[in-house]
């Protein structure tokens, strides 16, 4: 009665399709659910379409938006909806970095 609500955020619908389909792959992974505390992934992203093939070089730094505290939320937001997490603000450490691939887009990571 007469408390303060939080503002409420907006994410678009696309965002939270992506949550849930990344929440399905970590499910399908069978990562326990622990006490972790720590959080380390590298996101590989393609190359955009117009960039020639020959300048395309694995593992390049992606330096251009989206930002990687944006691929961050997503899969902490992910990693709650799969149960894994309890809570992402459990994660008191966090190493995030984003490169091209020629390969296969895919997020690498490890919690401790």
């Amino acid at each position: 009665m007469g408390g303060k609500k939080r503002p409420q955020t907006y994410y678009p619908a696309k965002y939270g399709k992506y949550k849930e389909a990344l929440a399905l792959m970590i499910q399908a992974k069978g990562i326990p659910k622990e006490d972790y505390g720590e959080i380390r992934a590298i996101f590989y992203l393609p190359y955009p379409k117009r960039t020639p093939k020959y300048k395309r070089v694995e593992g390049s730094p992606h330096r251009v938006k989206p930002d990687t505290d944006n691929f961050a939320k997503g899969l902490l937001d992910a990693l709650e909806i799969a149960g894994v997490l309890k809570n992402d603000s459990q994660i008191y450490a966090t190493f995030f970095s984003k490169f091209y691939t020629i390969g296969v887009p895919r997020i690498e990571f490890k919690l401790l």
